[in-house]
């Protein structure tokens, strides 16, 4: 979590020197900052319209350009900025802006009457009647109102005429809704339109002369001096000096948006004509705003981002005089860009990231709305309100300081180019991510180099010791796939008790484990333990330097030497693994829980696993393997059809590799079976020599002759010769395939495409064609034909007939 946050943070301090950064280019270029005043005789009329719509004030009577810019400048000063944001909404007014469509009473109370800090103007369509603004005009007031944070909406009286009835609106007309009194959650009254012109500038007159009506206004001098002086404890006030008949339009509606937190006062300073007292308050120019706080005056719009609009000195008062509500949206959006974060710090798998996203958010917004429950409980007791108030003066401090001028400044900015905003903050995930990858590529690439499937499998695999066993499911994510994707492994994990009721722990906290070795206090003359040194050599180097070098039983008169143990260990001196005493001068280790073991014991387990998992591994490689088998034999069975028989004998020869590859991997999966029973072979063989070792003293004896610990320093150099042996032979082996006559492959590659052949023709073609390679015989020159001795007796008779038949 303190990591997120440290992202975070620099992440704003990235945003806020680049924005200095636009700031600077934007001066290199034009020569001008955004604080910079301008002057509204240099502007054109359609700007200073502009102007005039942004702030509220209405310009319908006035066709100079004179007097539109007399009423700019008593409006209060025109900066670059202001200029800037003008413009840039009037580009942005083309877009349809969303009205309210009221289905009924219900509806319209929850929205209209029950908002107790919000304007609405409602257009009520008579049962069977026009509207009375057409819907050209509408369009027009819904954008004009909508820069005011005023909602708009249509109550057709078709829907609901009941209630039209009982409000008594039978003929269509104008509704808007302002809060009555300046407390919050105050009554709410409905004012109707009564005038007979409908243009958008006589009703837009119409809704600001009621809305300024709610806003305190001081004419004379002697009421500024009586509303100066009262004492109101904590009591936040901003006051307009201005030469105006009325406060601008967004004055007023901040004055409704701030009910019950801040209190507006407009001051008409048109026919004055003694101006020292306000010399005296501090107010040197007309239009001035000026924001009175118990710690003193502060005027409005000396420092950057504070233009004379809506939205900037909407911001501007949030920051001085905020609510609970603005502090829980705050910490909202700081909680899950906080959050987010954990999209680029998670390596591995795509989903992985995505699902640990979803976790994190969940979690962080979960914990953030527990968390403000009771904070909520704490703020309703009359105890902390000297605590609150302390709080938002030293809050009001802060915020009329340079530093807030220019966050404030960025907020507006990056609020009002939220595509900016999100490419930097991604821009910036994608660094965090780069070096984090970086950081982690030395540590754990199996991690890194997860693909999907293997996460999801790992997903799988905690979630069922989840089900099976909850203790275990505490643990964290798996972030290496220890689960076979093969589903018999899931119904012989069911079908086996001993099989599910073992939790799915990592084994990786077995290496942070505390290991030391097994002493006594006093040596006696005993015989060497056939196990020690079995493992490792510093085995072996701490039975040499041990003050017992024989087999010492813990069960005997000596006691072991305790202060070699940890802190937190168990005194005990028999393994809880295998259950049998500790012999004197055995690695042992400990268990947070503070049971002793055997070295050995939890090791072989811990190799076992690993050799089963790597099992898992290649079967999941085999069937990887098949699957392209079947891929090929499909390709070889289409090219047969075709008559390609050169493609099918190039198939036949990958399939062929293939299984090679796969007998392969099937020897490898044996050796590692031998291997993995050979350990369990070899720790169930040390512990019965350890029985039998405590069983007599002529065991002892036997041992003392024989030297086991030399002869299984022997053979362990025999092993590891003859596995020496057998990686060379099977070097060998491959060497001497690769070296095989080509004639035999192409007799396995005719016969795999013969085979095939006859599969695809159900048995009528049992073999291919082989190639022919015997000489054509050569062609005989053509003879008479032989003539049987029957035809020639025939052809003769019929002769000698024709001959007597001529005679007669």
């Amino acid at each position: 979590m303190w990591l997120k946050l440290f992202f975070l943070l620099l992440y704003f301090l990235v945003l806020f020197v680049l924005a200095r950064f636009f700031e600077a280019v934007v001066w290199y270029e034009t020569g001008i900052f955004a604080t910079q005043l301008v002057d509204p005789v240099t502007l054109s009329f359609k700007k200073l319209k502009t102007i005039l719509e942004c702030r509220g004030l209405g310009y319908s009577g006035l066709p100079e350009k004179k007097d539109v810019r007399e009423l700019v400048e008593k409006s209060g000063d025109l900066m670059e900025g202001e200029l800037y944001s003008a413009l840039k909404s009037e580009e942005e007014a083309s877009d349809p802006v969303s009205s309210t469509s009221f289905s009924g009473e219900m509806h319209f109370y929850e929205l209209v009457e029950d908002t107790k800090d919000g304007i609405w103007l409602v257009q009520v369509i008579a049962k069977d009647r026009d509207p009375l603004v057409s819907k050209t005009n509408w369009g027009k007031m819904v954008k004009k109102v909508s820069h005011f944070g005023i909602r708009t909406g249509t109550f057709n009286c078709s829907n609901d005429s009941r209630y039209c009835r009982k409000r008594g609106w039978l003929k269509s007309t104008l509704i808007m809704s302002v809060p009555q009194t300046n407390t919050s959650k105050g009554k709410v009254m409905l004012k109707e339109y009564n005038g007979n012109r409908i243009e958008t500038e006589h009703i837009f007159k119409w809704m600001t002369a009621h809305v300024a009506s709610r806003i305190k206004t001081v004419r004379l001098a002697e009421q500024l001096v009586a509303e100066w002086n009262r004492s109101d404890r904590d009591q936040v006030k901003m006051y307009l000096f201005a030469k105006l008949d009325q406060p601008p339009a967004f004055f007023s509606a901040l004055s409704v948006k701030f009910t019950g937190r801040i209190e507006f006062i407009f001051v008409d300073v048109q026919n004055w004509s003694n101006e020292s007292y306000m010399k005296e308050i501090g107010v040197q120019q007309i239009p001035s705003y000026i924001l009175k706080m118990p710690e003193g005056t502060y005027r409005y719009g000396n420092s950057t981002g504070e233009f004379i609009s809506l939205s900037a000195m909407d911001t501007f008062l949030r920051s001085v005089q905020p609510e609970v509500n603005d502090l829980f949206v705050l910490s909202l959006v700081m909680v899950n860009l906080m959050a987010w974060m954990d999209l680029f710090i998670t390596q591995g798998a795509t989903i992985k990231r995505f699902v640990v996203l979803i976790s994190t958010l969940g979690t962080y917004n979960s914990l953030l709305i527990i968390s403000w429950l009771p904070i909520l409980g704490f703020l309703q007791l009359p105890y902390l309100d000297s605590f609150y108030e302390y709080s938002l003066k030293l809050l009001r401090y802060a915020d009329t300081t340079t530093i807030a001028s220019w966050v404030r400044a960025d907020w507006s900015f990056y609020s009002s180019h939220p595509a900016l905003f999100l490419s930097t903050y991604l821009g910036h995930g994608l660094l965090i991510d780069y070096f984090e990858k970086k950081r982690r590529r030395n540590n754990n690439d199996d991690e890194i180099n997860a693909n999907n499937l293997e996460w999801l499998s790992s997903l799988w695999d905690w979630y069922t010791s989840y089900l099976f066993h909850p203790i275990a499911s505490f643990q964290n994510f798996p972030n290496e796939s220890d689960w076979d994707d093969d589903p018999n492994l899931l119904l012989e994990r069911l079908a086996f008790p001993d099989l599910w009721l073992h939790p799915l722990i990592p084994t990786d906290y077995i290496k942070s484990l505390p290991t030391w070795n097994f002493k006594c206090t006093r040596a006696q003359s005993c015989d060497r333990e056939p196990n020690a040194g079995s493992w490792r050599e510093s085995d072996r180097e701490s039975e040499r330097k041990s003050d017992c070098p024989g087999n010492l039983n813990a069960k005997e008169d000596l006691e072991p030497d305790w202060s070699k143990w940890p802190n937190h260990m168990l005194h005990c001196t028999e393994c809880v693994v295998c259950l049998e005493n500790f012999e004197n001068g055995c690695l042992v280790m400990g268990l947070p829980c503070g049971h002793v073991f055997h070295q050995q014991c939890i090791v072989v387990n811990e190799w076992s696993l690993k050799i089963r998992k790597e099992m898992r591994v290649i079967d999941r490689q085999i069937r990887d393997i098949q699957r392209e088998q079947e891929k090929v034999k499909r390709s070889i069975k289409d090219a047969a059809k075709k008559g390609q028989k050169d493609v099918c004998v190039i198939l036949a020869k990958e399939m062929i590799q293939s299984k090679r590859a796969v007998n392969k991997l099937y020897s490898s999966k044996a050796q590692m079976n031998s291997v993995l029973l050979s350990m369990k072979n070899q720790l169930s063989v040390l512990r019965v020599a350890g029985a039998l070792q405590k069983s007599t003293d002529v065991m002892k004896a036997m041992q003392s002759l024989v030297k086991v610990p030399e002869i299984q320093a022997t053979m362990r150099e025999l092993s590891k010769e003859m596995m020496k042996a057998g990686i060379i032979e099977e070097m060998l082996e491959d060497t001497f395939e690769g070296m095989e006559d080509e004639e035999e492959m192409e007799e396995a590659a005719e016969a795999e495409v013969d085979r095939i052949l006859f599969e695809i023709t159900a048995g009528a073609l049992g073999k291919a064609p082989s190639k022919v390679t015997d000489e054509l015989p050569e062609m005989e020159p053509a003879g008479p034909a032989p003539v049987s001795e029957d035809e020639a007796e025939e052809d003769i008779e019929e002769m000698q007939s024709r001959l007597a038949a001529l005679r007669s």
